[in-house]
This record gives C-alpha cells, structure tokens and sequence, in this order.
C-alpha cells in the first residue's frame, strides 16, 4: 500500500530541521510492506529534505491549508497529516490498514488494544491533530479541510467535520507514533504565539457562537 505524508516545518534552526529529517527517516523505516511518498512544506529558506520532496513557501503559515494544498497535489489512496516532531515506530501503518475507518490516528504512547472511536482532542483522546491518518476517499465526503482557523483548533475543525458528515474516527492503540511536544511553538514570539494560539481559539468559539458548528 502507497500513502502520502503531508509534513509542515519551520527549520528555523540546524536543530528543527535535524528533527524533520528525523521524523522524515523514521517513517520510511517503520514500514517494509509499504511506500510513503514524503513531501515537507518547509517556510525556512535553508534545508532540502532528503528522502522527501521539500515544497518552499513564503506566504504566511495556515496549518489545515498547508494541508488541503498537500492533498491536492498528492494522489494515494491514503494521506498521513503530520507535524515535524514526530518518531514513527515499526509497524504503525499496518495496525492503522487493520481497521475500516476514513480517519485514524496512532497512539502516542504504547498501551492497550484494539481501537477508540471518538472525536475528543489531544493527549487521551482519539484525535491526535500532529498525525491523522485518512483515506482519501475522506475527502469525496467532506471536501477539503475547515480553513477558518490557521493553526490552533485546525484538528478541532477538522473533527467537527467528521461530526456534520457522520463520518468515525478511530484511535488505533497499537500503531504507535510519538510526538515531541511542539518544539517549534515553543520558538515563537509572544505576538506568534497570540496569532497563531490564542487568537485562534477566538475565532473558533465565534464560529461555534454563530451556528457554524455546534460544541457538544
């Protein structure tokens, strides 16, 4: 099986752009049985990725986006949405291919069995918005991804999506990938952090007040 990884980055610094090819290297070593074809957004004018098709870009970073330009422009059957700290480990693919689901995300951590349906979001909860994993026929159902925020509460969009088309998203607890916590945030400026974080969290609660979704 073919899947494209959607990957966005800032290598701001040597370190961050280390990180994205560790993260690059790690998938392509986590599977033997299958192919995943790699292509960074990269906004920092510095690294090109090996193992991966680097896509420079100067207009101002839109997280789902990002991500909408990356389906357009890959075509396997499935489409991984992942940030670039992340260490995929052996065999996660293959655990998602197990179940019959438009939309998955690995574990971050390696405990338990089978699978969670849910749309909770982060840490404990089944959508894991660094990596979700979906089958592109997803995308015939509900289109591309929510662009009204431009970074936090992307996944949050995303899962009210999933929601308004009926569409379940499942927990895989043993496909494992690990994430390093959001290294590259913790690189922004105040004026950054309030653009991209807490603005968005504004924005978002506005389009629940005003009856674009509705918050359950």
């Amino acid at each position: 099986m073919k899947c494209d990884i959607i990957i966005l980055s800032n290598a701001k610094t040597p370190e961050l752009a280390e990180m994205t090819q560790q993260t690059i290297d790690s998938v392509h070593a986590s599977e033997t049985e299958h192919q995943f074809n790699v292509i960074v957004f990269e906004q920092s004018k510095v690294p090109v990725y090996l193992k991966a098709k680097t896509i420079k870009y100067d207009c101002d970073f839109h997280y789902n986006k990002l991500m909408n330009l990356g389906v357009r422009l890959t075509k396997n059957p499935w489409v991984c949405l992942c940030n670039n700290d992340l260490l995929f480990h052996k065999g996660w693919f293959s655990e998602c291919l197990k179940h019959d689901y438009l939309s998955m995300s690995p574990n971050y951590e390696n405990y338990g069995k089978g699978i969670k349906e849910g749309y909770g979001i982060g840490v404990g909860w089944e959508i894991k918005g660094w990596c979700i994993l979906t089958n592109r026929k997803l995308y015939d159902i509900i289109g591309e991804i929510d662009e009204s925020v431009n970074f936090w509460y992307s996944d949050h969009v995303y899962a009210d999506q999933l929601k308004e088309y009926n569409v379940k998203h499942a927990l895989v607890k043993e496909a494992l990938v690990e994430h390093l916590d959001s290294v590259t945030l913790k690189t922004c400026s105040e004026e950054e952090r309030l653009e991209y974080c807490d603005n968005q969290k504004k924005i978002y609660m506005k389009e629940n007040i005003e009856g674009k979704w509705t918050i359950s």
